[in-house]
Order: structure tokens, then C-alpha cells, then sequence
């Protein structure tokens, strides 16, 4: 190694050798002839030739080849995407408790695909007309991304705010004036819960910026720029659909590094505080419940239905002084007696459950 090194020649040995060339001291057409008589050295010497063609490849086994596209390269590594998904696997969850109890029905949410592509293939996959909800992220992150929610899930839902049983226009269309401040409401509450989401790896403050129907005019960057689009399958009474959120690589770029299972874990995993406990129970004691009294029940059929008329008298399935059915969120928690609190009916409990018992006595709910 000494000797090679000693081979190599300084910046002052050169400029000798260009100088006795130039003042012809030095023949160089010799300096070819000897360098054409030195072949190269080569890569592999003989016995690694030898290792490299006898290895044998196992039979039936075939190499793994993974294709690879230049003109989409990908942005997003295996890990990158597993801690995507669980990320909104969380908000999936949480939305469909929230909206459940909003709409008063039983909303199922969950995380269908997670993938990377093209933006403009993602416009390509986007049907028209379907509400848009461009939005920059805010908080730590800077840029845009968008909220594609399919119009079956959005007028189901608005119906369903507004009053009605949730069903479905059968005609697409744009919507309204008077519906876009209700669709901005809705689109305000999935936010809440993605900004809960991404909490435990970065803050973010979605804000809205505006709504398209039509994937042309929702262009947020160029069509060749590589995006995250995670895909989420909804069912609310009959009505299913689908929506989806499209976050540009550009950026998720500076908090790559905390993509990482091993980060997402250990952040979640942290203890909670002293104040984040009380804050935490201080927001579940101030939770509005609804207690329903159920008088009692009958199970008529319909042309004794159709049949009554003012003055008819339905037998209900509950003896006379025989402790009523108390519901607390639908959900039968207790037994009560009926009895009058000045000018107003009340109930007076007179049974609790064991089970419910145990949770109050410990602090619980």
C-alpha cells in the first residue's frame, strides 16, 4: 500500500512533467507505447470469477424483481406508511364515536387503503361532482391538502343534522349556498379529530380555505408531484361511501423522521400529566348524556294501528306500580318509580345495577 501511495504524484510533480514535455525532454510517445504493453487490472481476480458463475440459484425459486418507475419515484418508505395508517386508524375510530353520537345512529368508519401516487392520478380517481374541502394544514406543517367526501356520505349526513331520516338525493349535483355552510360544518368536525390524531407526532390546525365539486379546479400543486392518500370506507344506517384525504409528500417532508414506528410508539406510550388527567375528566363530567324514561311498551299490529281512533286506550306490557325502565344514551342503566315533583312528572330510582354500582364507587362512569 506504501509503495502505491508513493506512486502518486503532487500538484508540483505534475507541473515538472508538463514543463519537460513542453520543452520536449520527455518523449512521449514511449510513455503510450508502455501503457498500451500494461493491460488493466481487473475487477475480480480468478477465484471470484469462479464463486460469482458456480453459485447456483435454488430450483423453483425465482429472482424477486420489483418494478420501478422513474417518473414516480417513491416518496413514501413501508415504515412511513404503516405509522400512516395506524395514525388514521385512531381518527377513523374516534369519528365514527363522535358522529355516532352526533347523528344519533350507528356510524362505522375504517381506513380502506393507504397509498402513494401522483396527484394528478389522484384527481383521476376522484368522480364529479364530489365536495372538495381545500384546507391548508396548519400548525407546524405549511401547505395544502384536501378532503374528498363522496356526496352520497355528505347529503346522508347533512339530512341527518338537519332533522331527517339520512337519506340520499338521488341526483349528484353542486351544493347550494344554504348547504355549503352545513357541508363546512361537517368537514369542521372531521378536522377536530384528525388534528387529535396527528397530536401525538405533530400539531396541525386545519383551517378551510374553500370547496370545489368539479377535480379540475382543485389543483393544490403540480400534477407530477407525489401525494399521500389514505382511503376510508363509511356506512351509516343503508348508505355506504367512501372519502378520502390527499396530503401532498412536500408537506410531510420535514417530519419524515418522526414517521417512524419506533417514534409514534414512544410518543404515545408518554404518561399522562397530573393536569391532562384532570382536564380529561374534567371534559367527561361536563358530557351531556340524554335519560330517557320508557313508560312502557306494546307490540300492536298494523291494522290495529290503522284502526285507532281519539279515545282508545293502549295496554302497555308493565303492571300498575311496577317499577319503570330508565335508558341513559339508549342504553337501559337503572329502575325507577313514577311519581310527580310539584307541576312536573319525575322518576325517583329506586334500582342500580351492580356493574354501574362498582363504576361510580371507583370514580368511572
Amino acid at each position: 500500500m506504501d509503495e502505491e501511495l508513493q506512486k502518486i504524484l503532487g500538484q508540483e510533480d505534475i507541473d515538472k512533467l508538463i514543463e519537460a514535455a513542453a520543452k520536449g525532454e520527455i518523449d512521449l510517445s514511449e510513455v503510450e507505447e508502455k501503457k498500451e504493453e500494461k493491460p488493466a487490472a481487473p475487477i475480480f481476480d480468478e477465484e471470484e470469477l469462479k464463486i460469482i458463475f458456480q453459485h447456483k440459484r435454488p430450483e423453483g425459486k425465482k429472482p424477486k424483481i420489483k418494478p420501478y418507475d422513474f417518473k414516480r419515484p417513491d416518496k413514501f418508505a413501508k415504515e412511513h406508511l404503516r405509522t400512516l395508517r395506524k395514525i388514521h386508524e385512531n381518527f377513523a375510530r374516534t369519528l365514527s364515536t363522535s358522529l355516532s353520537t352526533i347523528l344519533r345512529t350507528v356510524v362505522k368508519i375504517s381506513v380502506a387503503s393507504v397509498e402513494q401516487m401522483t396527484f394528478g392520478e389522484f384527481l383521476n380517481t376522484v368522480p364529479s361532482p364530489t365536495l372538495l374541502v381545500i384546507h391548508t394544514v396548519g400548525g407546524m406543517l405549511s401547505g395544502s391538502a384536501i378532503l374528498q367526501i363522496s356526496l352520497e356520505i355528505t347529503f346522508a349526513v347533512m339530512d341527518r343534522l338537519l332533522g331527517g331520516p339520512g337519506t340520499v338525493l338521488v341526483e349528484k349535483r353542486p351544493l347550494t349556498s344554504l348547504e355549503e355552510p352545513v357541508a363546512k360544518r361537517i368537514a369542521k368536525i372531521f378536522f377536530e379529530h384528525l388534528k387529535e390524531a396527528w397530536s401525538g407526532v405533530v400539531k396541525i390546525s386545519p383551517q378551510i380555505d374553500t370547496l370545489e365539486y368539479n377535480p379540475q379546479f382543485a389543483h393544490i400543486i403540480p400534477a407530477n408531484d407525489m401525494v399521500l392518500v389514505v382511503s376510508f370506507a363509511a356506512k351509516m344506517l343503508d348508505i355506504e361511501g367512501l372519502f378520502s384525504i390527499c396530503i401532498p409528500h412536500i408537506v410531510l417532508e420535514p417530519i419524515m423522521d418522526k414517521l417512524s414506528a419506533q417514534y409514534f410508539y414512544s410518543s404515545t406510550a408518554q404518561a399522562m400529566s397530573i393536569q391532562d388527567l384532570q382536564a380529561l375528566e374534567s371534559y367527561t363530567l361536563d358530557t351531556m348524556v340524554e335519560i330517557r324514561a320508557i313508560l312502557g311498551e306494546s307490540y300492536p299490529t298494523l291494522k290495529e294501528v290503522l284502526m285507532l281512533k281519539e279515545g282508545d286506550v293502549i295496554v302497555l306490557k308493565r303492571r300498575v306500580g311496577e317499577d319503570i325502565d330508565v335508558e341513559i344514551n339508549g342504553v337501559k342503566k337503572m329502575k325507577a318509580a313514577i311519581g310527580k315533583v310539584g307541576k312536573f312528572y319525575g322518576i325517583k330510582i329506586t334500582s342500580l345495577p351492580k356493574r354501574l354500582i362498582e363504576e361510580v364507587s371507583e370514580g368511572g362512569v
